[in-house]
């Protein structure tokens, strides 16, 4: 049984592992019914040390992104359990010994993306009005009067700040 002192000083890191790819969804499902660890429990640890992105930060971020800035500060919070849990995983310990041609799910090499396969994407993605995401918000190449050797120069901001 742990002490209040052993409780203060003592931390437990639990380690993950990396194996071969999952070959069906079966597999997929099996693995992530097992439980590993508690995300709470890694949580838990330096809650009063946690920074929050400042609320203007939030509010740029959600008007590059086209979302409302309704309940920015709820979003605020959020982001920062979420930077904080990225924060965690750096800490972590890898093995340098895990091969790594098992660290991926996607395949490793893929074939280029061309500006056309960006542009065909985004003439044919659908907004989703659940998310604040507004139809015709946004053109790829609208403030791109040149055009040079298939790059696409832009002269004006794209944003401009009040």
């Amino acid at each position: 049984m742990r002490t209040k002192f052993g409780t203060l000083f003592y931390r437990t890191y639990r380690r993950s592992s990396v194996g071969p790819k999952f070959k069906s969804l079966a597999e997929i499902k099996q693995y992530v019914a097992t439980p590993q660890w508690s995300i709470g429990e890694f949580m838990e640890q330096d809650k009063n040390v946690q920074e929050l992105p400042s609320l203007e930060m939030v509010e740029r971020l959600l008007k590059l992104s086209g979302l409302p800035l309704q309940d920015a500060e709820s979003l605020r919070s959020k982001l920062g359990h979420q930077l904080m849990f990225l924060n965690k995983l750096l800490t972590l310990d890898v093995k340098e010994d895990t091969d790594p041609k098992n660290a991926r799910i996607l395949p490793r090499y893929s074939r280029s993306l061309e500006f056309e396969d960006l542009d065909n994407a985004v003439k044919t993605q659908v907004q989703d009005q659940t998310l604040g995401e507004k139809s015709g918000s946004w053109e790829s190449v609208k403030l791109a009067h040149e055009n040079r050797d298939g790059f696409y120069v832009l002269r004006e901001t794209l944003m401009k700040r009040k």
